[in-house]
């Protein structure tokens, strides 16, 4: 007679058959675009007092049902309680890829970065018996950290020949070595918007295959014009084919530099989920940049003090009336009583857990 144990809240469900059981536990992200690798990102227990012969299977399925690839390790055999952990699990062929539509991207690209999915392990013996078995709902929606970031959107700058900037595309668990990125700018019309401008204007520059996340503005190339509004934007790309787009922003050159024309959007900082060494600085206000893309109202944050980090600064104003997309902010510094040249890391937590850091200092 079969036993089932289910555990809805965590990673897995264990099956026993006449007292053997296994424990399966999917060891990838909870979050983020699926990859091959996180796919094989198993351990494998026995629980029973009996050795064990079986092998691992693991099937990715689209909301309709359909198979899009799948795994399978070679006959294993599992002693009394012996753990086996994700680098020692025997993959034993290539991956069978379904008749999914994402089939063929996951094929190409090696990872899917859009839709729902639903992932299921099994261990089975020779026989076909079922010791383990384990399916989870996966959506890869609203993950990445990927934003253009300087010149900051509806700018008026003063440099002819900019450095381009933008985050470097990240996910948890992904590693992409095929990565790059295409950048386009375009010279916008009267009444045009930056994105119409972006797909019907020719480019007035346009740079594939680019490694790093910036990209200084050509000597080889005509100056940008004064009191002209440009449009730009960036696609990460694995191999040339599309992964993830950091949006559209416009930038205007100013007539002249006087400092009262000239916007400095340096001023504002992209949150980043990666823990850095760069600190920021500021003046009157921590200047933050914020890419609410779970559409949340209200930002869950906090402000540690780096030489006192058990420390939090409880007393922070609320931020609230966050709107979808990118959110500009601005938090006073002279109602949280920060210390010029202290260190500080500001953090923001989204409902699923994940959590963006900005450190800096104030001036």
């Amino acid at each position: 007679m079969y036993r089932y144990i289910f555990l809805f809240a965590g990673l897995w469900i264990a099956v026993s058959l006449g007292g053997q059981t296994v424990l399966v536990t999917d060891l990838s992200p909870t979050f983020g675009p699926i990859s091959l690798e996180q796919l094989s990102q198993q351990s494998v227990t026995n629980l029973s007092e009996r050795n064990l012969e079986g092998q691992l299977f693991v099937s990715l399925l689209d909301e309709q049902q359909q198979l899009v690839v799948e795994l399978s390790s070679f006959l294993m055999q599992l002693a009394p309680g012996q753990f086996l952990s994700n680098t020692s699990i025997p993959w034993s062929r290539r991956p069978i890829y379904g008749t999914s539509p994402f089939s063929q991207s996951l094929a190409q690209l090696g990872l899917l970065t859009t839709g729902n999915f639903v992932r299921c392990y099994e261990f089975r013996t020779a026989d076909g018996s079922v010791l383990a078995q384990s399916c989870q709902e996966k959506s890869t929606g609203g993950t990445t950290n990927f934003s253009l970031l300087y010149p900051f959107d509806r700018s008026t700058i003063a440099e002819e020949r900019p450095l381009l900037t933008w985050e470097a595309w990240t996910s948890a668990g992904v590693n992409l070595p095929d990565l790059s990125y295409e950048l386009v700018l375009v010279e916008m019309e009267a009444g045009q918007s930056p994105a119409a401008a972006l797909e019907r204007n020719v480019p007035l520059l346009r740079r594939s295959g680019l490694r790093d996340n910036q990209l200084l503005y050509p000597n080889g190339m005509a100056s940008l014009k004064k009191g002209v509004d440009y449009a730009w934007a960036v696609q990460a790309q694995i191999r040339g084919n599309r992964l993830a787009d950091a949006g559209v922003w416009s930038f205007r050159l100013a007539e002249t530099a006087s400092p009262a024309e000239v916007q400095n959007p340096t001023n504002y900082a992209m949150l980043d989920t990666r823990l850095s060494s760069r600190f920021y600085w500021f003046e009157e206000s921590i200047n933050i940049g914020f890419d609410n893309n779970e559409g949340i109202t209200e930002l869950d944050y906090r402000i540690v003090d780096l030489h006192k980090p058990l420390e939090p600064l409880l007393k922070v104003p609320p931020i609230n009336e966050l709107q979808p997309g990118l959110n500009t902010l601005q938090i006073p510094i002279k109602e949280l009583g920060l210390k010029p040249d202290q260190l500080y890391q500001l953090e923001v937590k989204v409902p699923r857990g994940q959590i963006y850091y900005l450190r800096f200092q104030i001036r």
